[in-house]
């Protein structure tokens, strides 16, 4: 299990990839995640800044594992930025997912989520 000094550590380490994503390979993401397995962390602050490091430079194993956290977190928090990355690299499909599993968000965090994507406002 993590200590709070290790998941803040990990969470500084993943924002200074993030600063450096266009150095990053797919390869030394899958070596990252293979010894560290922050796609299947207990900790979502972790899997949170995982699955936008992913996104940032579209490496697409995080996407499945992405897309079942999003609709398991309901925080906006985690639930906008994911969305939003998504749609930057695949705009159709964040849409379809978003709007496969909208009911289950809060109403506002919905009408957030569906400016954030481009979509029309819903229907009362």
């Amino acid at each position: 299990p993590h200590t709070t000094i290790v998941v803040n550590q990990t969470l500084i380490f993943l924002e200074e990839l993030k600063k450096k994503v266009s150095t990053l390979t797919d390869a030394i993401l899958d070596n990252l995640d293979s010894l560290y397995n922050y796609t299947n962390s207990t900790n979502a602050e972790i899997q949170f800044a995982w699955y936008i490091l992913g996104l940032a430079k579209n490496y697409t194993p995080i996407i499945e594992p992405m897309k079942q956290f999003v609709i398991s977190m309901g925080r906006m928090k985690f639930v906008r930025p994911l969305y939003k990355g998504y749609y930057q690299i695949a705009p159709e499909a964040a849409q379809k997912w978003f709007l496969d599993h909208e009911s289950m968000y809060h109403p506002i965090c919905s009408q957030l989520v569906r400016k954030d994507l481009n979509l029309p406002a819903a229907s009362s």
